[in-house]
């Protein structure tokens, strides 16, 4: 689940620094979080 984060993190440096492709990262971020809600998650019962 980490991995997923650190990649949600990496596409919103990528959205601030480099704003041209704004809404293909925005749609790879939305797709990012729909697997991550569509997923269980047995890293968050702690």
């Amino acid at each position: 689940m980490l991995k997923l984060w650190f990649s949600l993190f990496y596409w919103l440096i990528v959205l601030s620094i480099g704003g041209g492709s704004i809404h293909w990262a925005a749609n790879k971020m939305r797709r990012l979080a729909l697997e991550a809600v569509a997923r269980p998650w047995p890293s968050l019962k702690m």
